[in-house]
């Protein structure tokens, strides 16, 4: 049972690592439903109690993932959820670095980076009002 919540975490929180384009916050409410409504992980009132000790508590605000692999799966889950939300998007990042930095001034790159910037604050609105 332990080994299928730990795979369950993973297989969350490493998309969510992925498509987290402005930061934390944009995939609240991706992270709220699977918790809630799919895995049944928590609560919705158990949801909002983590999120708030999250946002409380000095640290990133992405904490609510390391306090939803606790719940989980205690320490095991809080490390594994955390390692699974930072390990893919800091090696995708580290990647597309180099290459982001290679294409510089280039007429698309200029375009990709002014297209990214609303759907980042769209996607922290949309958390908005899934909490």
């Amino acid at each position: 049972m332990r080994e299928n919540a730990l795979w369950s975490l993973i297989v969350v929180f490493v998309p969510f690592s992925l498509v987290s384009i402005g930061g934390g916050p944009s995939i609240f409410a991706g992270i709220q439903h699977q918790s809630v409504e799919v895995y049944h992980w928590v609560t919705a009132r158990e949801f909002v109690d983590l999120f708030a000790i999250a946002r409380a508590a000095p640290g990133p605000g992405s904490m609510l993932v390391t306090l939803l692999g606790w719940t989980v799966a205690g320490w095991t889950g809080a490390v594994v959820a955390t390692l699974a939300l930072f390990i893919p998007s800091s090696l995708l990042c580290y990647g597309v670095t180099k290459m982001w930095n290679h294409y510089r001034g280039r007429h698309w790159h200029t375009a990709l980076e002014n297209g990214l910037a609303p759907i980042g604050a769209g996607l922290i609105l949309a958390g908005v009002f899934a909490i």
